[in-house]
């Protein structure tokens, strides 16, 4: 799964240089610079999207999706995107409190019987940021790590019996405890089966026709991609790993394309999957890390750019070849997803999100427009 370095990295690196763009045909000519200079990478391989507004510029496979079968990334290949999947866990969050379903106030004593007494006042929102001074996992490599076989009521149990690691409230550590704890939220709250409420909050409104979970067997061979990695899990491919139990769920498990993840975000932003007012928590950091500029937000980081806009950017990954980042500049309406299933190239080691042609001028006002005035502290692109 993600560490913190990966998620701190998902931005880093400096990629291009270029003057102001102004129309679509300059930026189609950038869409053709970029794939250029990823074709030039290393053992290339992976997918890219880059989009200005609606306009994707750039839409492509690299690479092999699996090497012995010679089947080719394209830019409809589906991988597996590790820690990002927490993004669509937050959002579901945010769905369900536009239902009236759930409050991010609420307290998870509403949601589970038998919290122990130094855990009864962690709130939704503290999960979701990751101050609630949970562990990282409540299984062990010996029991399969993120393929353990934890029964829901056993995943929970570990989680709310561990020991706190710090006051919840006071610090923000990454966690994929609580967000095991929003995927049980979730079923709570909504009545459905997580999986279930992602497809119905999320892939049916955004037309997320490429995207499933582990172990669905959702996809044609030639359709997605093969890990290749430190570790083993059969064939490394995500729709034949042993299944999504309740040491991974909420956290990660679901597989995609940037075609799927760009739709995703299109459809939060155009309101709908998220109303103005849950948007606008969406797009907002509440806690930042001691010596960083960014903030967590609500399963992404937030940070302003050299512009003095928002930033929003989040990574994930796993032992097993995949990696994935996505980069946003709500303002400036500019999406990046990029992704990868080998551990053996450094196609993940550029900045897309640095591309000045993409930004351009902010209009006056445009920022509060956007964010509701909200101006966070940092250093992005």
């Amino acid at each position: 799964m993600l560490t913190q370095t990966l998620r701190s990295t998902a931005i880093a690196g400096a990629f291009l240089s270029l003057h102001v763009y102004s129309n679509a045909q300059s930026q189609d000519d950038l869409g053709t610079k970029i794939d250029s200079a990823l074709t030039k990478i290393s053992n290339a391989q992976g997918a890219v999207l880059v989009a200005k507004g609606h306009h994707v510029l750039l839409n492509k496979g690299y690479g092999y999706a699996c090497k012995e079968e010679n089947f080719l990334n394209t830019k409809d290949t589906a991988f597996a995107i590790g820690s990002l999947t927490k993004c669509l866990t937050a959002v579901a969050i945010l769905h369900l409190e536009q239902e009236g379903k759930l409050s991010v106030n609420d307290k998870i004593t509403k949601f589970f019987d038998n919290v122990p007494a130094e855990k009864q006042d962690i709130t939704v929102h503290e999960l979701l940021i990751h101050t609630a001074g949970l562990g990282m996992t409540n299984s062990t490599r010996e029991e399969g790590g993120d393929f353990a076989k934890l029964s829901k009521a056993e995943g929970i149990r570990r989680i709310l019996n561990e020991k706190l690691l710090f006051t919840p409230g006071s610090k923000p550590q990454y966690s994929n405890n609580g967000y095991v704890l929003l995927a049980a939220i979730i079923e709570a709250a909504s009545g459905m089966t997580w999986e279930n409420y992602i497809r119905s909050s999320q892939f049916k409104p955004a037309h997320m026709s490429n995207s499933g979970f582990f172990a669905e067997k959702l996809w044609k061979p030639k359709n997605i991609a093969v890990g290749y990695g430190r570790r083993k899990f059969g064939r490394n491919s995500p729709d034949a790993v042993p299944g999504l139990f309740w040491g991974l769920k909420g956290a990660g498990g679901i597989v995609s394309s940037p075609k799927d993840m760009f739709a995703w975000y299109q459809a939060i932003m155009d309101g709908r999957i998220l109303n103005s007012a849950e948007r606008a928590k969406w797009l907002k950091g509440y806690v930042q890390y001691e010596g960083r500029p960014a903030q967590e937000g609500y399963g992404l980081m937030v940070q302003n750019s050299r512009r003095n806009t928002p930033c929003l950017n989040a990574g994930g990954g796993n032992m097993w070849g995949f990696r994935a980042s996505i980069t946003i500049y709500p303002v400036e309406r500019v999406f990046v997803f990029n992704c990868t299933n080998s551990d053996e190239t450094d196609f993940m080691q550029f900045n897309l999100a640095e591309l000045v042609p993409l930004f351009g001028p902010v209009a006056p006002g445009q920022m509060q427009r956007t964010v509701g005035g909200e101006r966070r502290g940092g250093t992005g692109s």
